[in-house]
């Protein structure tokens, strides 16, 4: 059975995240069929609700795509309190 190339977008906090995901993690991912890496530098993230939105807003701009990020939680203001499941 043929592999399908897969597509993912990085929702990325600034220039250190977008250098790793481009000189990094997308030569890795090569192997598992996935050859498209295209980081969105977003220039820095102040907020949950911002970032939340936003990736939201990425995720509608490409539905048959995949979205993550990597992001810096230490700065990030607003996170819900949840219990760890």
């Amino acid at each position: 059975m043929a592999s399908i190339a897969k597509n993912l977008y990085v929702f990325c906090e600034g220039e250190t995240e977008e250098t790793f995901v481009s000189n990094v993690l997308a030569p890795y991912l090569q192997s598992y069929n996935i050859y498209y890496v295209k980081p969105i530098n977003v220039g820095g993230v102040s907020g949950y609700k911002s970032v939340i939105r936003r990736i939201k807003k990425l995720c509608q701009q490409h539905p048959n795509e995949k979205v993550t990020s990597l992001i810096d939680y230490y700065g990030l203001k607003d996170i819900p309190q949840t219990p760890y499941v």
